[in-house]
């Protein structure tokens, strides 16, 4: 079985394959705080809390987009599995071509969103990422990546607005009942969420008048379930994609 493993600003996500299936995921909070002999044991725990034990895993591979962390993770995975993980980079065989002017500044999360969006649904792809960042990642039915956007992600928005104003309470992230708030939790519901949706769709309806063919638009993050049900141009919610990208491009690099 293979871990993968996509490290975030925010948080690290795995997930264990058995081949193509899913069979195991967990999220831990990532920190930079920690030591290899840390999230060895963190690993080892949360895999053990799936049925999973070390023995059962031949192979990882990790995406990241926190160089600080990435030797760290590695010594961790190394003492867990005995070997070091194997890391996605736009310098590895990935399936893909670029479009873009330097095709080394794609983050690894997007390079694994491309590669699972193509694969995993055969046509051009807008994928929108939720993550600690917004990001939009563009690739065409010939498997080359056009582009991206980025934006400021759900949370680092709440949080800006609400350290930077003294009377503003925190708020859960949800959709309020009316896009005109009566109440200051609504009101700050109501600018983020229907916010955040509308420059979705704004983006992605820019992106596909550029594009020379119509794009599925995926949605996935770990913060998409709080905001996919105002996306009006959202065809499909893939909560795992970054996961799948990570496999399958491990599997092109064997």
């Amino acid at each position: 079985m293979l871990l993968a493993m996509n490290l975030g600003n925010s948080s690290l996500a795995c997930g264990v394959f058995d081949g193509d299936s899913l069979v195991a995921r967990v999220r831990v909070v990532s920190s930079v705080e920690r030591t290899a002999d840390e999230y060895e044991a963190l690993l080892r725990a949360v895999l053990s809390s799936k049925g999973v034990r070390p023995d059962d895993l031949h192979r990882a591979a990790l995406a990241s987009v926190v160089p600080d962390l990435n030797e760290v993770l590695g010594g961790a995975v190394e003492q867990l599995l005995g070997s070091a993980p194997f890391v996605v980079s736009p310098l590895v065989d990935s399936g893909l071509s670029f479009a873009t002017e330097n095709y080394r500044e794609l983050g690894s999360d997007l390079l694994a969103n491309a590669a699972a969006a193509v694969e995993l649904y055969q046509t051009g792809c807008i994928v929108v990422d939720f993550g600690t960042a917004l990001s939009f990642t563009v690739v065409d039915s010939s498997r080359c990546v056009r582009g991206a956007a980025i934006a400021p992600g759900l949370r680092g928005a709440v949080h800006s607005l609400v350290s930077d104003t003294a009377q503003l309470p925190h708020v859960e992230l949800q959709a309020p009942p009316n896009a005109i708030g009566t109440n200051t939790i609504h009101a700050i519901q109501s600018g983020i969420v229907y916010g955040y949706a509308g420059m979705v769709d704004a983006i992605v309806t820019r992106m596909q008048a550029e594009l020379e063919e119509r794009a599925k638009v995926i949605v996935t993050g770990g913060m998409s379930p709080r905001i996919v049900d105002q996306i009006t141009v959202a065809d499909v919610r893939e909560p795992d994609l970054t996961l799948h990208g990570v496999r399958l491009i491990a599997a092109r690099n064997r």
